[in-house]
């Protein structure tokens, strides 16, 4: 199964939703030595699906009769969507035995409309033909795909099925050294699927192979820094490199990212002791896999780890949820904060017990981490919090300055960004919000990182706002605030400003006037830095708050309740999270108050 190009939060290709069938099939086994007619009749069947096309592959030649009888009877726009796409992977997974196949393969990416059957039979058009080593019949299925829209079906997969092509046409060295050397992600998820196959042999490759695995490795959870599509790139150079020899930590975390389960539990396996708690995150993610033999194998190697508070929050998180092994996730959080407690002192094991409970629901006020004891404890959670529940997430607000006075700490709540699941990912920018100007110290480009994350330049502003003129803001950090120019640090400053009944500086005034004639929205990263210029439909209706909030003649009559309304929309459209929205309406307030 070809690794897909899309991974950066969701597997997109038809080929990695196989593998969820494999759930909702129930584990029921076909006999492999059904006749492929029977086996390509129960493709249709929901109970059996998936271990029919694997039994199909297994068949290899023997099967590719009855697949393209399936996809040549009728009109191929009418195959279930299902069915038809595991056709196209059974054929592809068998490679080139199944080139006979190529005329139905391209009827059914051509005339079907379902797009992640027409993305599996691109993949299987680039599978079967590649490795015949015929230049002209590849050159002919590139254009074909060409010209009938594989782009549409992603850009990434598309540019894997070119790269495989391009392969294909001679697979000289010259070919993989200039893939090496100038080739992206999908090319070298495709030189690896050559490798895999055994239709190209290059120990030049595999070394190359290596030093990148190195540099995706360097990147540690923040995998916002790289291109998603390293992901699967990652997996099947791992797959290339461990087929050949290559046993590294580099190539076992990249096999946890391969849309087959196999080599999911080969790879933890491979990393199963280990005590960097980067990699272990990485393991407890696979808690949540799809497919109940990964489930099954990542919670035996977490029990392994005895009394591994990293893991508390996601067992808690998966054990709050249905799944067939509900059941054995809340025993093994239970067992960890019982052999937790009995080792540690009482001030840390106060935390652990805190933290159980609001992780179980309990509404309590979490015991903060001020002490040399405590802070450990803490640190373990928060390395363990990515994904978990937005109520854990924003409950770890309370104690998130504390945590965050230290580097590590810190480095701990920026590792929540790479939260998958939107709702936690939203709940860990509030929490990182509220580390305070703490955080400033040891993440100095926050806002950078929270931009990359997930492209989101409100939730960028708002952080940036609330670190550096929020509530934990000293007179110093609001002053440079005030200074800075930008719309929204000036706006918060203002903000804490009033609340603290401070006086207002006549210079916020003046950038405020300023903002209400400001030029068209710009974000831009330049040596390091974050800019941003303000569009009006955002900066007018804020600097004209703040000049009714400063009391300044001819502004108040300006500004009416719909005005503060329409600011309010507009922050949502662009996904501003909703305490940027909630100091607005509560400036107007303010303002409001003053003509009382």
């Amino acid at each position: 199964m070809r690794p897909s190009m899309r991974m950066r939060t969701h597997r997109r290709c038809l080929s990695a939703i196989v593998l969820l069938m494999v759930a909702c099939d129930g584990g029921r086994e076909v006999d492999g030595r059904a006749d492929p007619q029977q086996l390509v009749d129960q493709l249709s069947a929901p109970g059996t699906a998936t271990a029919a096309a694997a039994a199909l592959v297994a068949l290899g030649g023997r099967a590719v009769p009855a697949l393209r009888g399936y996809l040549s009877a009728g009109d191929v726009g009418d195959l279930p969507a299902r069915s038809a796409a595991l056709a196209a992977y059974a054929l592809g997974c068998i490679g080139v035995a199944a080139v006979e196949a190529q005329p139905e393969v391209q009827r059914l990416f051509r005339f079907h409309a379902d797009v992640d059957v027409r993305r599996q039979a691109a993949w299987c058009i680039a599978r079967i033909v590649a490795p015949t080593r015929d230049a002209q019949r590849c050159r002919e299925c590139a254009q074909f795909l060409h010209d009938f829209g594989a782009a549409d079906v992603g850009q990434g997969d598309y540019a894997w099925s070119l790269s495989l092509l391009a392969l294909g046409e001679d697979g000289r060295e010259e070919v993989v050294q200039s893939f090496l050397e100038d080739g992206g992600a999908a090319a070298f998820a495709a030189l690896s699927e050559a490798i895999v196959t055994g239709w190209i042999d290059s120990p030049t490759a595999l070394v190359d192979f290596r030093s990148r695995m190195v540099a995706l490795r360097a990147h540690g959870y923040r995998r916002w820094r790289r291109n998603g599509s390293d992901e699967g790139a990652w997996a099947a150079m791992a797959r290339a490199c461990w087929q050949h020899g290559e046993r590294s930590p580099d190539a076992a975390l990249g096999l946890l990212r391969h849309q087959d389960a196999a080599w999911r539990i080969a790879g933890m396996a491979a990393i199963a002791s280990t005590t960097n708690w980067q990699d272990q995150v990485e393991i407890l993610a696979l808690l949540d896999d799809p497919v109940a033999a990964v489930q099954q194998n990542a919670l035996a190697i977490v029990k392994s780890w005895g009394p591994a508070l990293i893991a508390l929050p996601r067992l808690r998180n998966v054990a709050a949820r249905h799944g067939p092994l509900r059941a054995d996730f809340a025993p093994a959080a239970a067992e960890i904060v019982r052999e937790a407690v009995a080792t540690l002192d009482e001030r840390a094991a106060d935390v652990v017990r805190s933290a159980d409970a609001v992780l179980c629901g309990e509404p309590i006020q979490l015991v903060a981490a001020n002490d040399a004891s405590a802070y450990p404890v803490w640190l373990d959670l928060v390395r363990g919090s990515r994904d978990a529940s937005p109520t854990w997430l924003t409950a770890l607000g309370d104690v998130a300055p504390a945590i965050a006075e230290h580097a590590d700490g810190g480095d701990a709540f920026v590792g929540l960004l790479a939260s998958t699941a939107p709702d936690s990912w939203h709940a860990a920018i509030t929490t990182l919000a509220r580390c305070g100007p703490a955080l400033l110290r040891t993440e100095p480009g926050i806002e950078k990182e929270v931009y990359e994350s997930r492209g989101r330049v409100g939730a960028a502003l708002f952080v940036g706002m609330e670190l550096r003129a929020g509530a934990l803001a000293s007179e110093a950090d609001l002053a440079a605030a005030a200074a800075d120019g930008a719309w929204h640090l000036v706006a918060r400053a203002r903000l804490e400003l009033v609340q603290r009944q401070a006086d207002i500086s006549r210079g916020v005034v003046r950038r405020a006037r300023t903002g209400v004639h400001g030029g068209d929205g710009i974000v831009e990263w330049s040596s390091g830095s974050f800019t941003y210029r303000p569009e009006p439909s955002l900066a007018q209706p804020a600097a004209a708050l703040l000049l009714v909030a400063a009391n300044e003649t001819g502004w108040r009559d300006a500004v009416a309740p719909a005005t503060a309304e329409a600011l309010v929309q507009a922050a949502g459209e662009r996904q501003l999270p909703q305490l940027s929205a909630q100091w607005i309406r509560e400036l107007q307030a303010w303002a409001r108050g003053q003509d009382d």
